[in-house]
């Protein structure tokens, strides 16, 4: 609240409890936005407070694939092969949520380094190219063991 942050909260379904910051100045309620990379292009850091729920986190990667710096809970990175403090960066207190998003809007040389390795894990983990290639030897391996 005391940093000169404005916060847009995408998609819809917002739930009760963010009611009470939606009178908030620096508070903006986006919706639904159907081009989001559009959308968060000029945002400086993707923000993931997932609290509950599983699986893969595709905002997160689609974050990093666009150069987008990510501040995340251990629970919204949980599938994703990446490391803290190298591809993105974890808090799971709201204060130390809080101080890894201003650490990074202040240290354009830390951020970038996030980028950068966030980057190098999408294109190499998580690209068409990558998984059509891991799926092609799952099906070349047990093509082999059926014959």
């Amino acid at each position: 609240a005391d940093a000169d942050i404005d916060w847009y909260i995408v998609g819809g379904g917002e739930s009760d409890e963010l009611e009470a910051v939606r009178a908030h100045p620096r508070v903006h309620f986006a919706g639904f936005q159907p081009d989001l990379v559009g959308f968060v292009a000029d945002k400086g850091v993707m923000v993931n407070p997932m609290v509950e729920g599983s699986g893969l986190k595709n905002k997160v990667l689609e974050a990093l694939a666009i150069g987008i710096p990510v501040v995340s809970t251990a629970l919204g990175v949980e599938a994703i092969d990446g490391v803290a403090g190298e591809h993105y960066l974890v808090a799971d207190d709201p204060r130390e949520l809080a101080a890894s998003i201003v650490q990074l809007l202040d240290d354009g040389a830390r951020a970038r380094a996030l980028v950068d390795s966030g980057k190098i894990l999408v294109d190499s983990a998580y690209s068409w190219e990558s998984i059509g290639g891991r799926y092609a030897a799952l099906i070349e391996r047990e093509l082999g063991a059926a014959r």
